[in-house]
């Protein structure tokens, strides 16, 4: 009876033994996920770099409505006019597609439009310099007005004053292109600027004045 007893107490203590070299052998579970997290590539971050770093990449549609844009850099515009007698300057600048961009300086005062030279609305504004991009607002693919940015000189040359969106048609059906709004600073601002020009659509007259829109909010 005693050494049946013993035999079993040792076939236990085997049987413990090895159940403690296969747990010291295994790999926690909740090891596993963590493993498998630091192996999976972000499929997004190559693809959002590429898109802030090109120009020309589109927004998602909505209602058939999109941006494309463009860069602007009057260094590498061509000059088509200038003034001996003044600072007044028309640039001719590469667009969207095939339509150029041409940027008046009036007195450092800037007015842009696409496909045609400017018109003259926006010179009564203060001193200002264009943005560095301009975004199309696209219709099914086709191009019917941009948005720019001015921005505007504060009361002090040092000081930066406000900065407003501009809204300005294509030519279309005939017509002219124009600066259709002014959209000033606030929480909004883009939203608006885009409706605006969505709203127009290459369907609107040249206004007497722009629009004004916007504002602190």
């Amino acid at each position: 009876m005693i050494k049946f007893t013993q035999a079993v107490w040792l076939a236990l203590a085997l049987l413990l033994i090895a159940c403690s070299n296969d747990a010291s052998e295994s790999v926690p579970v909740g090891d596993e996920p963590v493993i498998e997290e630091l192996k999976t590539d972000d499929p997004g971050t190559d693809e959002t770099e590429k898109a802030v770093s090109t120009p020309e990449e589109s927004e998602p549609e909505t209602n058939g409505f999109q941006s494309a844009y463009s860069n602007l850099n009057l260094e590498n515009c061509e000059v088509i006019d200038s003034n001996a007698e003044s600072t007044d300057k028309t640039y001719k600048c590469d667009g969207y597609q095939n339509m150029s961009v041409f940027a008046r300086d009036g007195d450092g005062r800037f007015t842009l439009a696409a496909g045609q030279t400017p018109d003259f609305l926006v010179e009564r504004q203060p001193f200002n310099t264009p943005g560095e991009k301009i975004e199309w607002r696209l219709k099914d693919g086709e191009p019917h007005a941009i948005i720019y940015r001015l921005n505007f000189q504060g009361s002090k040359p040092d000081e930066p004053g406000e900065g407003v969106l501009v809204v300005a048609s294509l030519p279309a059906n005939g017509q002219s292109g124009c600066a259709q709004a002014l959209v000033k600073q606030g929480s909004d601002q883009l939203s608006a600027a885009r409706r605006y020009a969505d709203m127009i659509n290459g369907e609107s007259d040249c206004p007497n004045e722009p629009a004004i829109l916007g504002g602190e909010q």
